[in-house]
């Protein structure tokens, strides 16, 4: 690379760091900032307009941000614009006495505050256990304690709404006692729960002795991630050997005891995972990096074994925390070699290369990729992540790209990551893709596939298997189709051209799309036409999924598990 190449190469990485911090500053601190802008604007200026609309955003932000499990969360934002709302009702507190104002807003404010606690105390005394042989159904649940968030952010509007016409604050006074009254009730609930509780969990204990489970699947994560969990059931079930399902959230309970005939608990608290791990029990297996997972990873007389739910050269399948298991399973060499490749100094012995089951299915072709005149080509385009730096997502320009495949009679499956309608701009920007899709199908007859029919009523597999091709972005989707043998090509959409297949070396085995798709045609006829990479495909296969028989693949992770049982 040439000095001046090497120069602006540094001054665009520079660049992207600098937008990067300042994306992400913006996402911890801006909701505060709103909320403090509210405060000084109700408060100390004559805007007041501006700021209760600023409030009003600040309090959405927070409550769309946290709606599911947002006990506790955001409570300086809230405090600020209930006190914001507070000085807008009462500009002069000395002369108003308004003493009903200074109770409601006194009583909000506390109950915001508390509202960890209030969290800690509910959890501590739910529990559900299903399937336990010998052991009934039971869910010890009440109200979800999530309604005290609802309901305190509920108070504050109800606190602007009045504080608007200047209406009397005694209304105000009557709602905010008896949302402290129906806490206190809640709370009074939960003790009564608890002590009965205890009793529950002994008797679990004794009911998962006698059951006799040789191993834990441990699983923590918020709505939208049980598809991690839902891979590996399947490959915990062909070991052969009871197991119990534990997990931290009571919102994947219901789906997953429907899933299994394995017993199911859910553990809110740290002390209730010492009653699941009964003597006979001797490893835990876990599909992701959940911040919960220490706090089973301490109990020390088990092996715990990290799978993870996908593998691919993106930073989840390189994260330092993957250290603090016993063993860690990866599919091929390319799963330990990416460690040490970034600097984290994990012990090689700590490793178990066993292959990436869910692969087992793909069917291997070894046509060329000049077979036949009309490809059907899967586009997998991922989500952009939960940063800049891990944003990956080429939905952005999926209208050019998608238009010069159509442009070559190709019949194009659509599978879009299932995070995807996480960010607004994705969601608009995938919509546009199927009306392109589905207005090509009606004028020219083509059998596209999108929407539900790509996602819901086939599974990955099935996609790989229909199609010739694969178009995607950096993501565990471009390794598990390598088994096929077929050609694909990788988004480069951070811009790092000639750095790029050193940050993610299977793009040497790809054919690689700039980010402006200026050489989008030539990577079409190499995809669709010569395909000079096959054997750099079947090397790189092996070296990241792993030297297992295609007919006997899964039996490589069925002998890794079986080890440590």
């Amino acid at each position: 690379m040439s000095r001046r190449n090497a120069r602006s190469s540094t001054i665009r990485e520079g660049l992207r760091y600098v937008i990067r911090r300042a994306q992400n500053l913006v996402r911890m601190f801006g909701l505060n900032a709103l909320a403090i802008a509210s405060f000084a604007l109700l408060a100390l200026s004559p805007l007041t307009w501006l700021g209760f609309v600023i409030g009003a955003a600040a309090l959405a932000i927070a409550w769309y941000r946290n709606r599911t499990a947002g006990l506790g969360k955001a409570v300086a934002a809230r405090i600020l614009v209930t006190c914001g709302l507070l000085a807008a009702y009462v500009p002069e507190l000395e002369d108003g006495n308004d003493y009903g104002l200074l109770v409601a807003a006194a009583l909000l404010v506390m109950l915001i505050m508390h509202e960890s606690m209030i969290r800690r105390v509910v959890s501590s005394a739910q529990f559900s256990i299903a399937n336990l042989p010998g052991f009934a159904t039971r869910k010890g649940a009440f109200a979800d304690p999530q309604i005290v968030f609802h309901a305190n952010t509920g108070m504050i509007v109800l606190l602007g709404a009045f504080a608007v016409p200047r209406l009397p604050s005694w209304p105000l006074m009557l709602v905010s006692i008896a949302l402290v009254l129906g806490v206190g009730a809640l709370l009074l609930d939960a003790r009564h729960l608890r002590n009965r509780s205890e009793q529950t969990w002994a008797e679990l204990g004794k009911a998962l002795e006698a059951y006799g489970p040789a191993f834990a699947v441990y699983f923590s994560g918020p709505l939208g991630v049980l598809y991690q969990f839902e891979m590996w059931l399947p490959y915990f079930e062909r070991l052969g050997k009871p197991f119990v399902v534990v997990l931290r959230e009571t919102h994947a309970f219901d789906t997953i005891t429907d899933l299994t005939s394995a017993p199911v608990v859910v553990c809110h608290s740290i002390a209730s995972l010492d009653n699941v791990a009964v003597e006979g029990l001797n490893a835990a297996f876990y599909v992701n990096n959940g911040m919960k997972n220490s706090q089973f990873v301490r109990l020390r007389h088990l092996t715990h074994i990290q799978l993870l739910h996908g593998d691919s050269d993106k930073p989840p399948s390189f994260n330092p925390v993957t250290g603090m298991y016993d063993r860690i399973f990866v599919a091929g060499q390319a799963g330990i070699d990416r460690y040490r490749k970034h600097g984290i100094q994990i012990p090689e012995s700590k490793f178990d290369i066993v292959g990436r089951p869910q692969v087992e299915t793909i069917r291997v072709t070894e046509r060329s990729a000049d077979d036949s005149d009309h490809k059907v080509v899967l586009y997998a385009p991922t989500w952009r992540g939960y940063s800049e730096d891990v944003n990956y997502c080429s939905l952005p320009v999926g209208k050019k790209l998608l238009g010069k495949l159509l442009e070559r009679d190709t019949t194009i499956i659509l599978r879009a990551h299932p995070f995807t309608s996480k960010d607004p701009a994705s969601a608009r920007q995938l919509s546009t893709l199927q009306q392109m899709l589905a207005a090509d199908a009606q004028k020219t007859g083509r059998k596209h596939l999108f929407g539900a029919a790509a996602t819901t009523e086939i599974g990955i597999v099935e996609c790989f298997n229909r199609a010739d091709v694969l178009v995607s972005d950096v993501s565990s989707v471009v390794s598990d189709f390598l088994f096929s043998e077929k050609p694909f090509a990788i988004t480069d959409m951070v811009d790092e051209r000639g750095e790029f297949t050193d940050s993610f070396p299977l793009a040497r085995a790809a054919y690689v799309l700039r980010r402006n798709l200026s050489n989008v045609d030539d990577v079409l006829d190499n995809l669709l036409k010569t395909d000079p990479l096959g054997q750099v495909r079947r090397e790189a296969r092996s070296y990241y999924l792993g030297d297992f028989p295609a007919d006997t693949y899964a039996d490589g992770f069925i002998r890794g598990a079986r080890r440590y049982l």
